[in-house]
């Protein structure tokens, strides 16, 4: 925003065509589809640019998925404050379920919502913009109520619009780095179901057999051709039976 006094002595405000400083934006860099990146992209560029730096996290999953998709938006605020709060960035959220996003990130820690929904043309692009007042309101009467309609009736809206036809990005490339992510959650979550089901064989022929953990360790050594110690053994057994002391597992 710049400022001009008119001839007669008014002075106003106006948007500049051009940035007094340079927009450093990028797809590769400021956008991010995971806690772990949104971690690591936070520390990148403060290390790069300094603080006060603009950060888009898209979870990247809707529909059927959308309650995972809020477990992990919340678990990965509480991280980011925990762990990059001292950066100074400003993070977008891009989420599913606004009322299900935890009250602290909904209404303290944030400073606006932009609600974006198609009309009933389902033309898309439409937009409410909540300050930090309509946005508490919202938020507090909107959890006390049933259907998304009247979820979001329980308070006004600062303004309204529509988003252009502009885009800051190539849709095509966020289109796919969107997809990439998606695969990458994929691929984790099928090696974590993978660990866990190797972990709970061990700790069956552990439970079943009189084999020690030492034994257990040579004879997949042997199997698998990796081999594996007795502490990696222990460490399956505990992750299915959460036992602390090591002595109880020989």
């Amino acid at each position: 925003m710049e400022s001009r006094v008119d001839p007669d002595g008014v002075k106003r405000w106006f948007v500049a065509r051009e940035p007094k400083k340079p927009v450093r934006f990028s797809l590769e860099e400021n956008i991010v589809f995971s806690p772990e990146d949104l971690m690591k992209s936070a520390s990148n560029l403060r290390d790069k640019y300094g603080r006060n730096q603009v950060i888009i996290y898209d979870e990247g999953r809707t529909g059927l998925d959308s309650a995972r998709a809020m477990q992990a938006i919340n678990k990965a605020m509480q991280d980011f404050f925990q762990e990059c709060g001292q950066h100074g960035h400003i993070i977008l959220i891009v989420l599913p379920d606004f009322f299900k996003l935890h009250e602290d990130y909904a209404t303290v820690r944030s400073l606006f919502l932009v609600d974006v929904f198609a009309d009933r043309q389902l033309r898309r692009g439409w937009f409410n913009f909540y300050n930090e007042t309509q946005k508490e309101k919202l938020y507090v009467y909107g959890k006390k109520v049933l259907g998304l309609y009247n979820r979001y009736s329980q308070a006004s809206p600062s303004f309204y619009g529509r988003f252009t036809s502009f885009l800051p990005i190539d849709d095509k490339a966020y289109d796919l780095a969107k997809q990439k992510a998606l695969r990458k959650k994929q691929f984790l979550r099928n090696e974590r179901r993978f660990k866990n089901q190797r972990d709970g064989a061990i700790y069956l022929l552990k439970r079943e057999t009189d084999m020690s953990c030492e034994e257990i360790a040579t004879e997949l050594s042997a199997v698998t051709q990796q081999q594996l110690s007795e502490d990696h053994i222990r460490n399956a057994i505990k992750s299915i039976t959460h036992e602390k002391d090591e002595e109880e597992i020989i």
